[in-house]
């Protein structure tokens, strides 16, 4: 017969408190995150680059004070133009996961749009035409995009808490290219330090003894 074995009291005691799943746990990981301020009006970002090259090229001789004050006042406003289209990105890391699901939910959305073809073997399957594959293209990027913003404040404080992905495919269709690339960088940044997140997760809990 097995021996039995008597627990002290501090013993019992830690036995007792509350319990918890290593599934709640795993589900609160802390994903890495980051801010971007993305700026809008690409076209007063141009101007001040060009009116600071003006300056910069300007000789000593041709310098008046009311020259001066005329570029001063010129560049505080186009300073202006872009601080009030400034958008601040919130951005978060996602698990493995999630961007597998993102495949999963672009094809839903797409289904109702493939069309009936014969294959080699005689049998009927749908197939997604040619002039919509960039259009899933588009929406699977917006919707991995949108996994990884938290929410966007506005220049007036206003903000957008998880956008759709609808709503993402229509900013990278506006937006600036610079800017577009780099909410890209920073996200494609989260995406590497994610994995190596998940990595140490793994370690952890499978670690070779």
């Amino acid at each position: 017969m097995d021996e039995e074995i008597e627990l002290t009291e501090a013993e019992t005691a830690t036995l007792s408190k509350e319990t918890f799943s290593f599934f709640d746990v795993l589900s609160e990981v802390s994903y890495p995150k980051d801010v971007l301020t993305i700026y809008m009006d690409e076209a007063a970002a141009y101007d001040l680059e060009k009116l600071l090259r003006e300056i910069s090229g300007t000789s000593e001789n041709d310098v008046t004070e009311e020259s001066v004050e005329a570029l001063r006042v010129k560049a505080e406003a186009l300073k202006s133009r872009i601080e009030n289209s400034k958008y601040t990105f919130f951005l978060t890391g996602v698990s493995d996961d999630r961007i597998v699901d993102a495949r999963t939910l672009t094809d839903k959305e797409f289904e109702k749009r493939k069309k009936p073809r014969k294959n080699a073997s005689g049998h009927i399957e749908k197939y997604l035409p040619e002039d919509q594959q960039y259009e899933w293209m588009r929406y699977l990027n917006a919707v991995v995009q949108s996994l990884h913003i938290e929410q966007i404040v506005a220049p007036n404080g206003a903000v957008m808490t998880a956008p759709s992905p609808d709503e993402i495919a229509h900013f990278y269709d506006k937006a600036p290219g610079a800017e577009k690339g780099r909410l890209d960088q920073a996200i494609a940044s989260l995406r590497v330090k994610s994995e190596s997140y998940e990595a140490s997760i793994d370690e952890g809990f499978l670690a070779k003894p």
